[in-house]
């Protein structure tokens, strides 16, 4: 990752700053944020967050420092829309869109529509928290912010919409509202990281790390594992495919006909790889043969 943070009860600990006071989550975004940028990678960076961040505030703020973003909103918010305040949800309900392209949708074959229109929102900042004589931080007003909306479908084969998504962002129009909706997609899809780190993988809540920056570290560890999982499930060259018929054999892991090898069971068969390979390395073949007969109580020579 290019940069990651962790949060419990005492603080903030990440890989830019060891350690920071507790803060409001989007704040600690934005925080994050300014580090990437400051890195001055060679790539456009486009900044893709879930509904939570639909902060006007923090919208604002990202624009004024010049950074692209592509936010999914919440559809009961406001907008004007052709000089008219409407809820997302009703401008998102005008809008044509059109079939890009079949998708995976919760293990089933779907279809992904997308359209877009032209926005501006206008609604003043409700920040959280207390001021100092007790009451509500009071309502921030800000400039105008014209975003593009894109609507983002995925029907099934009769054209039921099985999951619809109300995305804005201030990408340029040189990239179209399909490949803004497909990296949504791809950052949707972020429940298959989860289902590794805690499920079908790390089974991250049997850690026995007591530190955050022990978990912190072990967690980093852990997200490079699965990047070079995700690397090898999807790359599809001859030598690739080999690797995953036999990582997914040695894991034990028992997979669905004619579907392409799992992440876990590949993850596994890393686990199990890397450990041989570790092994080989400090015992002979004599050795292990050796090990091998007195677990099994008897000479195996087929072992």
């Amino acid at each position: 990752p290019l940069a990651q943070t962790l949060c419990d009860s005492t603080g903030r600990y990440s890989t830019f700053q060891e350690y920071a006071e507790k803060e409001n989550h989007l704040n600690a975004l934005m925080q994050q944020i300014d580090h990437i940028e400051s890195m001055n990678l060679d790539k456009k960076l486009v900044h893709i967050i879930d509904r939570e961040g639909d902060s006007i505030a923090h919208l604002r703020e990202m624009q004024q420092k010049g950074y692209s973003w592509l936010v999914r909103v919440k559809e009961g918010n406001l907008v004007e829309f052709q000089g008219q305040s409407h809820k997302v949800k009703d401008v998102a309900n005008q809008i044509i869109s059109s079939e890009i392209k079949k998708v995976d949708f919760k293990g089933q074959e779907a279809v992904l529509h997308v359209g877009e229109t032209q926005i501006c929102i206008t609604r003043a900042a409700k920040p959280k928290g207390i001021g100092s004589d007790g009451k509500r931080l009071p309502e921030k007003k800000g400039a105008p912010l014209t975003a593009r909306l894109i609507v983002a479908e995925v029907k099934d084969s009769d054209g039921t919409v099985k999951g619809r998504w109300c995305l804005v962002s201030n990408v340029s129009s040189t990239i179209t509202a399909a490949e803004l909706s497909t990296w949504y997609y791809w950052r949707w899809t972020i429940e298959s990281f989860f289902k590794l780190l805690k499920q079908a993988g790390h089974d991250v809540e049997s850690w026995l790390q007591t530190s955050p920056e022990a978990i912190l570290r072990r967690l980093l560890i852990s997200c490079m594992a699965c990047a070079l999982t995700w690397r090898i499930q999807r790359s599809n060259d001859e030598q690739n495919a080999k690797v995953r018929v036999f990582l997914t054999r040695i894991s034990g892991r028992v997979q669905k006909r004619g579907k392409r090898e799992s992440a876990p069971a590949i993850l596994a068969g890393l686990s199990i790889l890397l450990n041989t390979l570790k092994l080989l390395s400090e015992y002979s073949e004599s050795d292990l043969r050796e090990m091998a007969e007195i677990a099994l109580g008897y000479p195996h020579t087929d072992v």
